[in-house]
């Protein structure tokens, strides 16, 4: 049962990790959008934004799951299995909030180039 809990207790920082990098993020590219003329540049800080938002909304739901299994840690088989919030497994939730999280990263490494490359030397 230890290891159930260290697990969720795992979990839980990862996710709040990926939140933290997330949410500077997004303040960073709200403080460097005005600023920005390239239009595709802009294209891939709003998506990044879309996609650092659809990883939130995973993070929430897995978060949200993990109290409900902590309740319940001795009947629990397979964590990753386990049905959490709104009955999508944890698997999946985390699945989701990685795979938003990486996409959201290409597309602001994209805007960071596009950005870099459209500069005017002083």
């Amino acid at each position: 049962m230890d290891g159930k809990l260290e697990a969720l207790n795992l979990l839980k920082e990862w996710s709040n990790m990926l939140l933290v990098v997330q949410m500077s993020a997004i303040g960073f590219l709200g403080s460097l959008l005005p600023k920005t003329s390239n239009k595709i540049a802009r294209l891939a800080a709003v998506s990044s934004v879309i996609f650092f938002a659809l990883s939130i909304i995973a993070a929430a739901n897995l978060l949200g799951s993990l109290p409900f299994l902590a309740q319940r840690i001795e009947s629990v088989r397979d964590i990753y299995e386990e049905s959490g919030n709104l009955d999508i497994s944890v698997k999946i939730c985390a699945s989701a909030q990685a795979l938003f999280f990486v996409s959201g990263i290409l597309a602001f490494t994209s805007f960071a180039i596009l950005r870099r490359s459209d500069e005017q030397p002083i």
